[in-house]
C-alpha cells in the first residue's frame, strides 16, 4: 500500500512500516496566555515582481538506492554552508529502512556531498533521517523507528562537527519514552537547546503528544523539560512539529479540536522564564475550520511565525494555506493569510514551511503542474512593504509526476526543497533534492 498524503493520523500510518516518512507533520516575549484571534490580516493570493531565484543545483546521493526517500526532510546553515538531507527509508548495514542523512557542503560554489551519517547503534526500520536540524556545528537527527524505550518510541542523535567530519556524539531519548511515542518525529535546535517532538505520546491522553527539550550542559545535551500543551487532550498529536529560535519553542497540534471544528489544529508558544520554558500563547488561525490541520508545519525567524495548515480549503479542498504571525506588543498577532496564487484542490500547501529574514518559503508536495500529477511544488513569499508577496513559483528542473517537490523545505540564503519520491536512473523513489538561489 502507498500513502502519498497525510489524511491518517500517524497511529495509523505506523502499522505500515514502509511509510514512516509520509508523516502528516510537517521544523513571545512575556505575556499572557490566551488565544491569538485578533484580526484575519491581509490575505496574499497574488503574485508580486519576480526575485529572480533560479535552481542552482540537484543534490543526489552518491549512493542512491530505489526507495531510499533521499530529501524526506532537509536543513540548512547559511554560516557554515553546510546542508542536511534525511533519507530516512535507506538501506545500509544497519538494516531495511534504518535511514541515513547525508552532508553536503559548498566547495566552489557547488555543494559536495562530504560524509554519510549512521546511527552508530542503528537498526532495521528506524527510519533514521525522518527530521533533521542543524546549527553551526551541531546536527539533530531525528529516528522515530528506534526502539530502545520500545517499539517506534524513538530517538535523536546528536553530530558534532570534529575537524572536516561529524561525529556522533549523542543519542537523546526521552525521560519517560514508551512504545509508539514517535519521538524525534520532528526537532529543531538553535544554540546550546534542542527540542524534540514525540507527537504520539500518552501523558494527557492517548496520542495527544509532547516534546522535549535538551540543554547543552558541560558539553552534553541533557533533558531539562517536558513540555504539555495546556489544554492538550487526546489525538491531538502536539509536537508534530517544532520550531525553536533563542529562548522561544513553537510547537503544532495539527489534530487538536478547539471553538473551530475538529482537526482544526493549534499551535503554541513557549517562552524560556528563568530556568525553564513557559506556555504563553496559543495560536489559531483566525478563519479555522474543521480539518484544516493548522500547525501541521511551523518556521520561526526573528518575531516572526509561519504556520502550515495543509488541509485548509479555501482554494479547494485541502488545498492549503500558510499563516504569518508577528509579535506586536510582546504577543503574536496574525498579520496575514498566504495562498497559493493557483492552489487547487490537493495540493497541501502548507505541508512543510519556512522562514529566514524576508523570505517565506512554502512546500505544496501534491501540487499538479507541468511536471505531472503530485510533482509539487515550493513558493517563495518575500516581504514588500510590510506584506509577504508570493514572487516564485519553484519547480525541480527534471520533475515528474508523483515526486512530491516541497514534500521537505528549508531557507537560509538558499532555498532548499525535497523530492523524497524523484525517480533517478538509481531507481524508483530514489529520491533528489534541488537548491535554488
Amino acid at each position: 500500500m502507498s500513502l502519498n498524503t497525510p489524511k491518517t493520523s500517524l497511529q495509523e500510518q505506523a502499522s505500515h512500516a514502509d511509510q514512516q516518512t509520509r508523516l502528516g507533520r510537517r521544523s513571545f516575549m512575556a505575556g499572557l496566555t490566551g488565544v491569538a484571534a485578533l484580526g484575519l490580516g491581509s490575505i496574499a493570493t497574488g503574485r508580486g515582481a519576480a526575485t529572480g531565484v533560479a535552481q542552482h543545483q540537484q543534490l543526489l546521493a552518491d549512493d542512491g538506492a530505489a526507495n531510499d526517500e533521499f530529501g524526506t526532510s532537509v536543513a540548512i546553515d547559511r554560516a557554515t554552508e553546510t546542508i542536511v538531507v534525511g533519507a530516512s527509508n535507506d538501506d545500509n548495514a544497519n538494516g531495511t529502512d534504518a535511514g541515513a542523512v547525508y552532508v553536503f557542503t559548498c566547495q566552489k560554489n557547488q555543494f559536495v556531498q562530504i560524509q554519510k551519517l549512521l546511527a552508530s547503534d542503528g537498526q532495521a526500520q528506524d527510519f533514521f533521517g525522518t527530521s533533521v536540524a542543524i546549527d553551526g556545528d551541531t546536527i539533530v537527527v531525528g529516528a522515530i523507528g528506534d526502539d530502545e524505550n520500545g517499539d517506534f518510541a524513538g530517538a535523536a542523535c546528536v553530530f558534532e562537527r570534529q575537524g572536516d567530519a561529524f561525529t556522533e556524539t549523542q543519542k537523546l531519548l526521552a525521560s519517560d519514552g514508551q512504545a509508539q511515542d514517535f519521538f524525534g518525529d520532528s526537532v529543531a535546535i538553535a544554540g546550546d537547546t534542542i527540542v524534540g517532538g514525540a507527537p504520539l505520546e500518552n501523558e494527557n491522553g492517548m496520542e495527544a503528544g509532547a516534546a522535549y527539550v535538551f540543554e547543552r550542559q558541560d558539553g552534553s545535551f541533557a533533558e531539562t523539560q517536558k513540555l504539555l500543551a495546556s489544554d492538550v487532550q487526546a489525538g491531538d498529536e502536539f509536537g508534530t512539529s517544532v520550531a525553536i529560535v533563542e529562548d522561544l519553542i513553537i510547537v503544532g497540534a495539527l489534530f487538536a479540536d478547539n471553538e473551530n471544528g475538529v482537526d482544526t489544529g493549534v499551535t503554541y508558544v513557549f517562552e524560556r522564564q528563568g530556568d525553564a520554558f513557559t506556555e504563553t500563547q496559543t495560536l489559531l488561525a483566525d478563519d479555522g475550520q474543521a480539518g484544516d490541520r493548522f500547525g501541521g508545519s511551523v518556521a520561526i525567524a526573528g518575531d516572526t511565525i509561519v504556520i502550515g495548515a495543509l488541509s485548509e480549503n479555501t482554494n479547494g479542498e485541502e488545498a492549503g494555506a500558510a499563516y504569518v504571525f508577528a509579535c506586536q506588543k510582546n504577543q503574536f498577532v496574525q498579520t496575514q493569510k498566504l495562498l497559493a496564487s493557483d492552489g487547487q484542490a490537493g495540493d497541501e500547501f502548507g505541508f512543510s514551511v519556512g522562514i529566514e529574514g524576508d523570505t517565506i518559503v512554502v512546500g505544496a508536495p501534491f501540487d499538479d503542474n507541468e511536471n505531472g500529477m503530485d510533482a509539487g511544488a515550493v513558493y517563495v513569499f518575500t516581504c514588500q512593504k510590510n506584506k509577504f508577496v508570493e514572487t516564485e513559483k519553484l519547480l525541480a528542473s527534471d520533475g515528474q509526476a508523483g515526486d512530491e517537490f516541497g514534500f521537505s523545505v528549508a531557507t537560509d540564503g538558499w532555498i532548499i526543497g525535497g523530492a523524497p519520491f524523484n525517480d533517478t536512473e538509481n531507481g524508483t523513489e530514489t529520491g533528489a533534492a534541488y537548491v535554488f538561489d
